[in-house]
C-alpha cells in the first residue's frame, strides 16, 4: 500500500520520466492507449534508433495533438541541436500540419548542426519543407555549407529547376557546385546542360569536379572527350579523379581505350588511382573484356610504379593484383605469369606481392618470394 501510495504522490506531482528509460515496447504499449505522453516523452532519448520509433509512432495521431511535443522534441534545449532520430521519423511525411514545425525550426541560425538536418530533411516532402529548404537556399547570407545542402536535399526536384537554376550565378563556389551538382539530375532540361558546359573550365575545382558528372548525365558518350582530357590534364585530383568516376558502368569501348591510357600513366594521387580501378571494374557490355584487359595490362606498370617501398595491401583501394583477382580470376593466371616475367623491373616490395599471388594461382611451392625489409616509419 505504501508503495502505491509513494507511485500515485509521484505521479500527482509531476515528477518527470527519464526518457532514458522508456524502451520500444513502452512505445508499442502506448500506442493503442492514445498515451501521447509517453511517446513524447521518448523523443528526448538519447537513442536515435528510439527518437525515430517514436515519431514515426507519432505520425499515426492527429497533427493538433502532437504539434507542440514534436516542437519540444526536434531540439534538445540544453545543446541547442537537433535530434536527428526525431527527423529520421519524418521521412516521408507529406502533410504540413505534422512538418511545419520542422519546417520552421530549420530556420533558426542559432541552433547547432543544421547542415545534417537539413540533409534529413531532404527526405520530408512536405510542401512547407520544400519551401523553407528553398529558401535557405536562397538566403546569400546563411552559411555556403548550409546553404549548399539545402540545394542538395531540393534542387533536383522537377518544380525547383528554375529556383535552382538561378542560383547558378552566385559567387560562392560552393553553392554553385551544389548547383551543378542538381543541374545534373534535370536531363530534360536544355538549359541545364548549357549550365553545366559553362561550369566545366570553372577557377574552382569543386565546381568542376560536379560539371563532371552532371555532363556526362546530359550528355552521355559525347562527353567522352571532354573527360578524357580532364582525367588526363586536369591539376587538381578532385577533378581527376571526378572525370574518371563519370565513366563508371560505361559500355563504351572508346572510354576504356581512355581508361587504359590514364592506367599507364604515372598518378601520385592514390583516389585518382581508386577511381581508375573502380571503373574499368564496373564497365559494363561491350567494353567490360577490354576494361579487363586494361587492368591486366597495367599491373606490371602499377608494381613498377607504386609498389615500391610498401604492400599495396597496405593502400586498400589501389591493389590492381588483387581486384583483377576478383573480378576477373578465370584469367588470372596468365594474366599475373606476365606480370611475373618482369619481376626483375620490380621493387622487392614488388616482386614479392606478385610472386605470392602467382605461387597460390599455380600450387608451386618452390617458387621463390623474397623477403623484404620494413619500411621505417616517417
Amino acid at each position: 500500500m505504501r508503495m502505491l501510495t509513494l507511485t500515485v504522490l509521484l505521479a500527482c506531482t509531476g515528477v518527470e520520466t527519464n526518457p532514458n528509460t522508456i524502451t520500444k515496447s513502452d512505445i508499442q504499449t502506448a500506442v493503442p492507449k492514445k498515451d501521447i505522453k509517453t511517446i513524447c516523452t521518448a523523443l528526448k532519448s538519447s537513442d536515435e534508433d528510439l527518437q525515430q520509433f517514436a515519431t514515426e509512432q507519432l505520425r499515426i495521431f492527429e497533427p493538433e495533438q502532437t504539434k507542440d511535443c514534436l516542437k519540444e522534441g526536434l531540439v534538445d534545449s540544453d545543446s541547442k541541436a537537433f535530434r536527428l532520430g526525431v527527423l529520421e521519423g519524418l521521412k516521408g511525411e507529406k502533410r504540413n500540419a505534422v512538418a511545419r514545425v520542422a519546417a520552421e525550426l530549420i530556420q533558426d541560425t542559432s541552433l547547432v548542426g543544421r547542415a545534417e538536418a537539413i540533409h534529413h530533411l531532404g527526405g520530408v516532402p512536405a510542401p512547407a519543407v520544400n519551401a523553407a529548404l528553398m529558401k535557405i537556399a536562397e538566403n546569400g547570407s546563411d552559411a555556403s555549407d548550409v546553404r549548399a545542402v539545402a540545394i542538395r536535399a531540393v534542387g533536383g526536384y522537377t518544380d525547383n529547376f528554375d529556383s535552382t537554376a538561378a542560383l547558378f550565378d552566385d559567387g560562392d563556389a560552393e553553392v554553385k557546385a551544389a548547383v551543378v551538382d542538381m543541374l545534373g539530375l534535370h536531363t530534360e532540361e536544355k538549359g541545364a546542360r548549357k549550365l553545366i558546359k559553362e561550369a566545366l573550365p570553372h577557377e574552382d575545382e569543386n565546381v568542376r569536379a560536379a560539371a563532371m558528372k552532371a555532363y556526362r548525365a546530359h550528355a552521355g558518350d559525347r562527353a567522352e572527350e571532354v573527360l578524357c582530357t580532364a582525367m588526363m590534364d586536369d591539376t587538381s585530383p578532385k577533378v581527376r579523379a571526378a572525370a574518371i568516376a563519370a565513366l563508371e558502368k560505361t559500355k563504351s569501348v572508346s572510354a576504356i581505350r581512355c581508361l587504359r591510357k590514364r592506367a599507364m600513366t604515372l598518378e601520385e594521387d592514390r583516389d585518382v588511382r581508386a577511381a581508375i580501378l573502380r571503373s574499368l571494374k564496373l564497365a559494363e557490355g561491350n567494353a567490360e573484356r577490354p576494361a579487363f584487359t586494361a587492368m591486366c595490362d597495367a599491373i606490371p606498370f602499377w608494381l613498377r610504379s607504386y609498389t615500391t617501398d610498401k604492400l599495396p595491401e597496405e593502400d586498400p583501394g589501389t591493389d590492381i593484383v588483387k581486384m583483377q583477382n576478383d573480378y576477373d580470376h578465370e584469367y588470372s593466371e596468365k594474366c599475373f605469369a606476365k606480370a611475373y616475367a618482369q619481376k626483375s623491373q620490380y621493387s622487392c616490395h614488388g616482386h614479392k606481392y606478385i610472386a605470392w599471388f602467382y605461387k597460390q594461382m599455380i600450387s608451386n611451392e618452390d617458387l621463390y618470394v623474397p623477403e623484404c625489409e620494413e619500411t621505417a616509419a616517417p
